[in-house]
């Protein structure tokens, strides 16, 4: 439809600007509103389409179309923003509990210095090893 309604306007219509206006920009949103503008365009120059033989029916077709996908466009927004809420409240439940975590550690590992039975317990194995790797490269990495 997007094709022919653009030979007929460059043929026929006197407004260019305005199916250049339409066709341009991208995304679902905007192919969604292009869609609703040239069946309102084509609506306004029935005859001329129908001198082509173009089916008038196809432009009541595109103009409910648009109208079911702007409303499932609008579900799915409201579906990922649910989606993004909630991952949102995880992110900062996880970042609350690893300042808890460290807290903890940090008091176990000042409170325990000399205790090294104790002390263990308040250390990461993660980042001892992690230690341990980045100065074996830094190492390697010098000589």
């Amino acid at each position: 439809m997007k094709h022919l309604s653009n030979y007929v306007v460059k043929r026929y219509f006197q407004s260019p600007s305005r199916i250049a206006a339409i066709a341009d920009g991208s995304g679902h949103a905007d192919m969604i509103q292009d869609l609703n503008d040239l069946a309102l365009l084509g609506k306004d120059h029935t005859d001329l389409l129908t001198a082509i033989g173009f089916d008038v029916t196809l432009l009541d077709a595109a103009a409910s179309t648009s109208a079911e996908l702007a409303t499932l466009y609008s579900q799915v927004n409201v579906i990922q923003t649910e989606e993004n809420t909630e991952r949102v409240i995880r992110d900062k439940a996880y970042v609350y509990v690893k300042q808890a975590l460290d807290e903890v550690r940090n008091c176990g590992q000042y409170v325990f210095w000399r205790n090294d039975a104790r002390l263990k317990g308040y250390s990461s194995h993660y980042y001892k090893n992690r230690r341990k790797k980045n100065n074996t490269s830094s190492d390697a990495a010098t000589n």
